[in-house]
C-alpha cells in the first residue's frame, strides 16, 4: 500500500509483523501516510490497531519489518527520540501534578537536567542557573498559551480528580501537543467519554488538526468516528489492513464484504443468491434474472452476494415502479430516527427470519403501518455491489 511518490510520504511502515506467542497479531503491514494527514485505524477488538500504534511510537518492537518518519528509519530510536507524541484511552495524567505541571512535564524532562527539576530547586536560587530561570520561564509561557487555545486557562492550578473527563482528556492532548511532534498518535482517547461529549471533542479535534497540519493516526473501534474525522481510513481485521482509502471510497467502493459491512451504518443489506438450471440467478423463489453488465453467463449452483445500502431499498405496500427487481416480505419494526426511519424487513424463507434494514424519509407510507403487513422490497441494479464466496467484490467492465 506504499505509495509510488516517497517523497510525499511522511510516516512510512513496511512488512510491519508482530507476533505474541502463537497469535499473530500483525501480517506484513505496508502503509504510508502523506506529511499533515489525518488518518484513522479501525476494525474490531483485538484486530492489532493498537499494537501498530505502540510500533510506530517504540512502545513495541516489529519482529520485521521498518518505520521511518521523514525519510529516516527510526527503528533504533527510542519512544523518547522519536518526534512523536501518544494520547492514551486512559489519559496517564499524573494524580499529584497540577494541570499546568502535567502540561509542563514533557519539557522539563527535555530542557531541564535532572536536579533542576527538583521542586526545592525553585526556591534555592543556588541550584538554579540564569539560563534554568529563563527555561522555566519560558515554558511556563508555552504553558499557558496552549491553555488557552484549549479553553484550560482557568484550569491550570487544578488536579486531575478535579476535572472531568472532557477537560482530562483536553489536559491529555495538551500535554502531547507541547512538545510540538511531527505526528500525533491516538489510541480511542474519546472512548471513555459519554456520547454528547464525544460529538464535541470530536470537532475539537478536527479543528486543531487543521491548525496544526502535522500527522494524526487514530485508532478507534467507531466507525463513525473515522468516517467523520479521517482523510482515509484503513480497515484492519486479524492483523492485516483490507483495504485503505478514503471515507467516501470505503463506504461506496469497498474492496471485499468485510469493509462493506463494517462501514456504515446501518449496516449494509446482503442478499445470497444462486444460479438455476437456465444461468439467470434466484433469491429464494424470487428471480432476479440476469445480473446487468455481467458478461460471464453463470454456472448452475454457482453464488454471489448481492449487497445493498440501506438507503438504496424501497419499499412499500403496493408494487413498486421505480426499481429493476422487487420481492415479498413483511415488516418487523420501524425506529424513528427524527428525518430517517430506519425500517426492519423480515422474510420468512430466509433462515432464521433474517432482517434487511432500509432507511426511509420519516414521512413515508409505512410510518402507520403495523408489525407483520406484506410489503415489496426493491432495488435498482446500479445500486448493487456484488461479492464473490470468498467475500471479495466483482468487478466487470
Amino acid at each position: 500500500m506504499l505509495g509510488p511518490d516517497a517523497l510525499h510520504v511522511d510516516l512510512a511502515l513496511r512488512g510491519i509483523a508482530k507476533q505474541f506467542g502463537a497469535t499473530m497479531v500483525l501480517q506484513d503491514i505496508d502503509l504510508a501516510i502523506a506529511p499533515g494527514e489525518f488518518i484513522s485505524l479501525v476494525g474490531p477488538s483485538g484486530c492489532g490497531k493498537s499494537t501498530l500504534l505502540r510500533v510506530i511510537a517504540g512502545l513495541e518492537q516489529p519482529d520485521r519489518g521498518s518505520v521511518s518518519l521523514a525519510g529516516r528509519c527510526i527503528d533504533e530510536m527510542a519512544p523518547s527520540e522519536r518526534d512523536v507524541a501518544m494520547v492514551f484511552q486512559s489519559y496517564a495524567l499524573y494524580p499529584h501534578l497540577s494541570v499546568a505541571q502535567n502540561i509542563a512535564l514533557p519539557l522539563e524532562m527535555r530542557q531541564l537536567r535532572w536536579w533542576q527539576r527538583w521542586p526545592i530547586a525553585r526556591t534555592l536560587s543556588g541550584l538554579v542557573s540564569r539560563q534554568a530561570k529563563a527555561i522555566r520561564l519560558q515554558i511556563n509561557a508555552d504553558v499557558r498559551a496552549l491553555a488557552q487555545t484549549l479553553q484550560l486557562d482557568t484550569l491550570l492550578h487544578r488536579k486531575p480528580m478535579q476535572l472531568s473527563g472532557g477537560q482530562r482528556q483536553r489536559v491529555a492532548l495538551a500535554r502531547a501537543m507541547i512538545r510540538a511532534p511531527r505526528v500525533f498518535l491516538m489510541d480511542e482517547p474519546l472512548s471513555n467519554l459519554d456520547a454528547r461529549l464525544r460529538v464535541h471533542l470530536r470537532d475539537e479535534l478536527v479543528q486543531l488538526h487543521r491548525r496544526l497540519r502535522v500527522t494524526f493516526v487514530y485508532v478507534t473501534h467507531d466507525q463513525s468516528e473515522a468516517m467523520t474525522m479521517s482523510d482515509r481510513i484503513a480497515v484492519m481485521d486479524e492483523g492485516r489492513i483490507l483495504q485503505f482509502g478514503t471515507p467516501k471510497q470505503l463506504y461506496s467502493d469497498p474492496d471485499n464484504l468485510q469493509v462493506a459491512r463494517f462501514i456504515g451504518s446501518p449496516t449494509i443489506n446482503t442478499l445470497c443468491v444462486e444460479a438455476d438450471a437456465s444461468g439467470n440467478w434466484q433469491y429464494f423463489d424470487t428471480p432476479l434474472g440476469a445480473i446487468p453488465g455481467r458478461q460471464q453467463q453463470p454456472q448452475p449452483g454457482e453464488r454471489l452476494t448481492l449487497a445493498v445500502r440501506p438507503e438504496y431499498l424501497s419499499v412499500a405496500v403496493e408494487p413498486i415502479v421505480a426499481c429493476d427487481r422487487q420481492w415479498p416480505m413483511q415488516l418487523h419494526r420501524i425506529e424513528h430516527h427524527g428525518a430517517d426511519d430506519y425500517v426492519f424487513l423480515v422474510d420468512a424463507r430466509a433462515p432464521g427470519d433474517t432482517a434487511l434494514i432500509a432507511r426511509l424519509p420519516a414521512a413515508s407510507s409505512l410510518e402507520r403501518a403495523d408489525p407483520g403487513t406484506a410489503v415489496h422490497v426493491g432495488f435498482r441494479w446500479s445500486d448493487v455491489m456484488r461479492f464473490d464466496a470468498a467475500g471479495l467484490r466483482v468487478r466487470e467492465p
